[in-house]
């Protein structure tokens, strides 16, 4: 039952890829060749000529890295999460229509706002949208991170803030100032080119930034006790626990992989492709003529590059953090039943 699952959703995933490559290059459908300039294969030509491979044998390759990928991540989980913790968590993470809804439809419907925004206010629009973007992701865990919600039958949406703890805003803080210390150090390898230096640094910031989520999460799920969330860090770090972590991140790097290619697809044209089909249009173009709209489909895809990363990651954030929440809390709870009995044994022989 399980592989043929895994089969499924490596299906799935592998149509879901395919699509997406065939969407985002037919864009240009009816537009002149990208390279021979002639006829209306458009983008397409990035296969006929770049690749010199047909576009079906592109989209066959692309549909077979989609299935790959998820199966080689299905396999590997008989070792890293024997167990299926953390197909649990994803179950659980995903099994609210509402949650699951908002996910789905939360980035597409901000794509939509932004394309709908006059160009003189597309900057402004995209950086409140940053800006709104990384805030919510700093204050999700006084939600994602609430073990009365955690231990639900599904996640709830409902919002019941709790103070932490400063040890949990601390380490919230730590958290955070991982990037500029992994940024610091790409920096400091490329000015003084010491590359084995700065490739350790990059290593232990990678590490770090792996690290670090269960870190907090331990102080956040010990609200005000940072001793128990320093003890219960000896479990969480351990094999088992760590395992189930490290696929349950692999499974959510795919996922942020499939959410983010039409965005990465766009800005591959809209660097590539979008400027040669402007100025192609522009030069074949006569007062009586009508244009391609080669302007407005650079306009859409200039505002997917530029900022659809932004309107994608809400979506990666809620997903990342309920994950990671269930996790350590439904096993910080297996803990807990496991010594209860020892206790009680010990009472009786002491007190019977």
């Amino acid at each position: 039952m399980l592989r043929r699952g895994l089969v499924f959703w490596s299906a799935v995933c592998g149509l879901w890829f395919g699509l997406w490559v065939a969407v985002m290059l037919s864009i240009y459908n009816g537009f002149p060749g990208l390279f021979s300039q002639s006829g209306d294969d458009g983008a397409w030509e990035l296969s006929t000529y770049l690749l010199n491979v047909p576009g079906w044998q592109l989209m066959a390759a692309v549909v077979f890295l989609g299935f790959a990928a998820v199966f080689l991540i299905g396999l590997v989980r008989q070792w890293l999460d024997p167990n299926s913790r953390g197909v649990e968590v994803l179950r659980w993470s995903l099994s609210s229509p509402a949650i699951t809804t908002m996910l789905a439809l939360v980035p597409f419907g901000l794509l939509i706002v932004l394309l709908l925004v006059p160009g003189s206010a597309i900057d402004t629009a995209g950086t409140i949208l940053m800006l709104c973007s990384i805030l919510l992701y700093w204050a999700l865990p006084f939600w994602a991170w609430n073990r009365e919600m955690l231990a639900g039958p599904v996640p709830s949406v409902r919002w019941r803030p709790r103070w932490p703890g400063w040890a949990a805003l601390g380490a919230l803080l730590a958290w955070a100032i991982v990037p500029v210390f992994g940024e610091s150090a790409a920096l400091f390898a490329t000015a003084t080119g010491a590359g084995l230096i700065g490739g350790l640094l990059l290593i232990s910031t990678f590490l770090a930034e792996l690290l670090m989520p269960v870190w907090t999460a331990m102080f956040w799920l010990n609200p005000q006790q940072p001793r128990a969330a320093i003890r219960d860090l000896r479990w969480a770090l351990a094999w088992p626990n760590l395992g189930s972590w490290l696929w349950v991140w692999l499974a959510q790097l795919l996922i942020a992989a499939a959410l983010l290619l039409p965005i990465l697809l766009a800005t591959g044209l809209y660097i590539y492709v979008a400027p040669q089909m402007v100025a192609f249009e522009q030069s074949m173009m006569t007062p009586e003529e009508t244009t391609f709209g080669a302007n407005e489909v650079a306009r859409v895809l200039g505002v997917m590059s530029e900022w659809g990363m932004y309107a994608v990651f809400p979506s990666l954030a809620v997903l990342q953090l309920l994950v990671l929440g269930r996790l350590l809390d439904q096993r910080k709870r297996e803990q807990a039943h496991a010594v209860l009995p020892i206790h009680s044994e010990r009472s009786d022989r002491e007190f019977g």
